[in-house]
């Protein structure tokens, strides 16, 4: 075997079997991504999302996120400070990096669409959003950001160019001043 041939010598009469399996994940983006390809983000935000996320779960969600304002707002807030004004709390500061995380994987999930455990992964991550435990958020938000960046090199066509400043003129930042 060299990469992509496989040698098989068989007897004369002899039977092959193949069977050929695709290790390959699918297409994913960063919150990188995500957060500079505005006319990309909108689009997928609302033609395959309906122009609504919902991030935790339960009781506690911020909600609904229903402009893209709000969505390049989750981008672009600060983790450590309101814009309001003022410091977050340790907990604040932990949901705003998973929030960051799962608004990538939930536009992931909408444009390349994802697998039952990718889901579970995500509604995992929307509970420990919506709980009080630092440390759980944190791990959390490992997780979702291995999964954002598990398909970034296959390539998914014309995304267009990034637009970073249009992202950020456009961010609702003091909507995500209580995450």
């Amino acid at each position: 075997m060299n990469g992509r041939s496989v040698f098989v010598e068989l007897p004369l009469g002899g039977d092959v079997t193949c069977k050929f399996i695709n290790h390959t994940s699918s297409p994913t983006r960063t919150q990188g991504f995500w957060q500079t390809h505005t006319a990309y983000t909108t689009s997928i935000f609302t033609t395959n999302l309906g122009g609504a996320m919902l991030i935790g779960d339960g009781g506690l969600h911020k909600g609904p996120i229903d402009t893209a304002g709000k969505i390049f707002g989750a981008f672009y807030s600060s983790i450590s400070k309101k814009a309001g004004g003022g410091n977050r709390s340790a907990i604040d500061k932990a949901r705003m990096q998973l929030l960051q995380q799962l608004v990538a994987a939930k536009l992931n999930c909408a444009a390349f669409g994802c697998d039952a455990t990718a889901m579970a992964m995500i509604a995992a991550a929307d509970a420990a959003y919506a709980g009080n435990s630092t440390s759980a958020i944190l791990s959390a938000v490992s997780v979702v950001d291995a999964f954002n960046n598990s398909g970034d090199t296959i390539i998914i066509g014309n995304a267009g160019n990034a637009t970073p400043k249009t992202s950020q003129d456009l961010a609702n930042k003091i909507f995500w001043d209580a995450p």
